[in-house]
């Protein structure tokens, strides 16, 4: 069995230039056993350029492609549910990871869920602890309510059986690419009992984040659609039917402010209540 399983997802990016591998190619982890999964998620294809991975050294390598941009949730499930290794380490391509990181993935305990710290732009972006964002000040506990991407996280083998046990999948298939992250943490929080985990703080990685980047003055309507979809489904499936008003108001009236102050709303309300009342992703199948 692996110490360690990664996968890194590209989408979009080479092999040769995505900044996540290009990091794994400078760490050390020849002492350990690693499996390196490469998703290729679109829409080109990689396979041609294979002769890359030679370069890989240490890793037990394959890669993967589905080049129409697969429902997030769907690829992570399918990692994890491989039942190969003790820890799972989900990344996506553009992040630059250092040796301590790595370090600590591969020594992340039994019944862990390992967060890293995510620095953007010299900013630290998360975890949210409690709605605050993380600081080296704070004791987390398994009472407390965590909230962070999905990039860097590790997560042990026992952790994933006991999210088997209560969901059924470990990543909430219901959202396709925004929300996938942040249910997980939502079902962790949720858990039934949370002794049967604990939360681990990793060393900060590198990330970017797209919406903070510059596209951020002019935000795309795809991922103002991905945006609108996931807060549907999220009042839907993650919020107490007594605050979805509430909260659907707030939001309007947040947009309404944006649109006075000649900014770009970050949903389409018409996709937020059609995500809601339909309960599904527009590219779910079923």
């Amino acid at each position: 069995m692996y110490q360690l399983s990664i996968l890194v997802v590209l989408y979009n990016t080479s092999i040769g230039e995505s900044s996540t591998l290009n990091s794994l190619l400078n760490l050390m982890v020849s002492d350990f056993k690693i499996k390196l999964v490469i998703w290729n998620n679109g829409p080109k294809s990689i396979v041609k350029l294979l002769d890359s991975c030679e370069t890989f050294t240490g890793f037990d390598m394959s890669i993967t492609e589905t080049l129409h941009n697969e429902s997030l949730s769907k690829i992570y499930n399918s990692f994890v549910d491989s039942g190969d290794a003790h820890n799972y380490l989900i990344l996506d391509h553009d992040s630059v990871l250092s040796q301590s990181y790595i370090d600590a993935a591969l020594h992340s305990s039994t019944n862990q869920v390992s967060v890293p710290v995510i620095i953007c732009s010299d900013i630290i972006r998360a975890p949210f602890v409690n709605k605050l964002a993380y600081n080296q000040e704070m004791t987390i506990t398994n009472s407390d309510c965590i909230i962070s991407i999905g990039s860097g996280l590790v997560i042990n083998k026992s952790v994933i059986n006991e999210m088997r046990l209560q969901y059924g999948k470990v990543f909430d298939e219901r959202f396709y690419l925004y929300g996938v992250d942040t249910t997980f943490f939502k079902r962790l929080n949720n858990f039934t009992d949370k002794e049967l985990f604990n939360i681990n703080i990793l060393p900060p990685i590198v990330h970017s984040l797209s919406r903070y980047e510059t596209e951020e003055s002019g935000i795309s309507n795809f991922r103002i659609v991905e945006r609108s979809y996931d807060f549907g489904l999220s009042l839907r499936y993650y919020t107490a039917v007594y605050m979805v008003v509430p909260v659907i108001l707030k939001s309007l009236f947040t947009s309404l402010n944006d649109k006075i102050n000649h900014k770009k709303s970050v949903y389409d309300f018409k996709i937020v209540i059609k995500a809601y009342f339909t309960g599904k992703h527009y590219r779910t199948k079923v």
